[in-house]
């Protein structure tokens, strides 16, 4: 190393004379790549492979722990035009990428969740005209994603398909009455998904407005098949999505209108002093919680239950004498009219990531 600057001593976690002159592989780079990262360079240097301009790998800190950095980089040339050397800027994207692969843990297990309990959901974009279906979507209707160009209203045309004659006009009616008036819709019917078999399915449909006018149309179409031929699938369906709950990081909650407790996962004990049967029906004011708090949470679940969309933020808890950081996620739960019966609670425990 020739030159660094005051932010690459703040990301090593050393003073710049400790890091000019040293050899910046040997010192700072994972040994299970450094192998790799030294010919890269030695052989951008001779000029048998053309210069990379932006890569990311991660460096070692002297306590070990690793960062990953993004790199730009510019080879610096003498008078006859040889390259003599690299200059790099980096800045840590370690937050960023951990961020992405939450984000994905998130969306994959929504779609876990999605076909363990047969629910498929979609968004049609008013303003783009674009239509949005989820995995489980695609599974009920029997078609592929690739089977349908992505985003374009051929969905629409594609899913009514499905439907009998009779209902076919009757959805199509309420999906169009939906995204230019507002007006919800919920419709059980028979559906013959395109690979064949016959389904009873609930599709819903909610308009989100914006200055009055409709913008976007969420809605979800679910699989009641079983449901209709026995209440012992609808149990079990029920239990298993309890015990997936149940084994999640996350600590889930489902509120009622009141603020009041439905429903609290069994991890909640490792947050709070008290059983988790103290929450059923009472809200957290009742139970105590810090009175900040319980109006900084009462503010978020009134919010999501009068708008109807989802909302995330962030908290901090304490627990004796700990400081705890959460994600805070809220998910409207809507009743066979679409209005908002109750809302659902994901909190993820990100202290480490601060």
């Amino acid at each position: 190393m020739t030159m660094v600057n005051s932010m690459t001593c703040e990301v090593i976690g050393l003073p710049k004379d400790r890091i000019v002159g040293r050899d910046w592989f040997e010192c700072f780079i994972p040994q299970e790549i450094r192998t790799d990262v030294r010919r890269v360079l030695r052989d951008l240097i001779s000029g048998r492979i053309e210069p990379v301009e932006y890569y990311e790998n991660p460096v070692v800190r002297p306590d070990g722990s690793k960062l990953l950095i993004a790199w730009h980089n510019t080879v610096t040339r003498n008078a006859s035009g040889a390259i003599t050397g690299i200059m790099s800027a980096g800045h840590d994207v370690t937050k960023v990428r951990k961020t992405e692969q939450d984000l994905r843990h998130y969306r994959d297990l929504n779609e876990i969740i999605q076909q363990l309990i047969k629910v498929g959901s979609w968004e049609w974009d008013q303003i783009k005209q674009q239509m949005t279906w989820t995995e489980e979507t695609y599974r009920i209707h029997g078609f592929r994603p690739q089977d349908v160009v992505e985003g374009s209203p051929e969905h629409i045309s594609r899913s009514l398909k499905c439907y009998d004659p009779s209902d076919r006009v009757l959805i199509e009616g309420l999906f169009k009455r939906c995204c230019e008036t507002g007006e919800s819709y919920s419709h059980e019917c028979p559906f013959t998904p395109a690979n064949g078999g016959r389904l009873w399915i609930r599709t819903i449909g909610k308009a989100v407005l914006e200055n009055g006018h409709v913008v976007r149309v969420h809605g979800h179409i679910m699989d009641l098949t079983e449901q209709k031929q026995t209440g012992v699938a609808l149990r079990q369906s029920e239990e298993r999505f309890r015990t997936l709950v149940e084994s999640l990081p996350d600590i889930i909650m489902l509120f009622d209108r009141e603020g009041r407790h439905i429903y609290v996962s069994g991890n909640v004990e490792t947050v709070v002093d008290f059983q988790v049967s103290r929450f059923i029906g009472k809200t957290h004011r009742e139970l105590g919680f810090p009175e900040q708090l319980c109006r900084f949470w009462e503010d978020a679940i009134k919010r999501v239950f009068d708008s109807g969309e989802p909302y995330e933020t962030e908290f901090e808890h304490q627990r004796q004498g700990q400081r705890l950081i959460f994600n805070w996620r809220l998910v409207p739960e809507c009743d066979a009219a679409g209005e908002v019966r109750s809302v659902l609670s994901i909190s993820r425990d990100i202290t480490r990531m601060h």
